[in-house]
């Protein structure tokens, strides 16, 4: 069996979550969909707040872009930008050849989560009930995926509950190999 490495995971857990969150109902009678909801307001308050978090890396990440959902998903997208090697996952890495290099790219990304994934951003999407918000760190040159953080909305419990279902499936699909 060919073994994934870090980012395919990654990749395959936020396709996860996607999947899921498209196929849960709310529980709520009083739940407004996304594409109801003033979207210039939302993405005015996403840009204010990615513009802080560009600002509290002394522009190590830098050029983001705010996307809306789609029809087919309803989370909101924040692309950033870096050049910074620090930042950047090691392509060698693998938890069985290259452990070291697996558990630094495992410490960037919960780096990353914890960067990205905050209050302040919870605040907003509690706000706007908003059920995903996902931070994607790219490589400014090659364009490609360094790390992605899914912050999911706490005040909306099926979410957070799906989210914890899949990072537990992620775990457990960890120890398969």
């Amino acid at each position: 069996m060919k073994k994934t490495n870090f980012l395919t995971v990654i990749f395959i857990f936020f396709l996860l979550i996607v999947m899921i969150s498209a196929c849960t109902e709310s529980h709520e009678d009083t739940y407004e969909p996304v594409a109801t909801k003033n979207i210039n307001n939302i993405k005015e308050d996403l840009n204010k707040y990615a513009t802080k978090l560009v600002a509290s890396t002394n522009n190590n990440i830098f050029g983001f872009t705010v996307k809306e959902p789609s029809p087919t998903n309803s989370d909101y997208l924040i692309l950033f930008q870096t050049s910074d090697p620090n930042l950047m996952a090691d392509k060698t890495a693998d938890k069985d050849k290259n452990p070291v290099a697996y558990t630094q790219n495992i410490v960037k990304t919960a780096a990353w989560d914890a960067k990205f994934c905050t209050q302040e951003l919870k605040s907003i999407m509690t706000k706007y009930e908003i059920n995903y918000v996902d931070g994607v760190l790219r490589d400014a040159k090659t364009q490609s995926n360094q790390a992605i953080s899914l912050c999911a909305n706490p005040s909306n419990p099926t979410v957070a509950e799906n989210l914890n279902m899949i990072q537990n499936m992620m775990e457990k699909m960890d120890s398969w190999k």
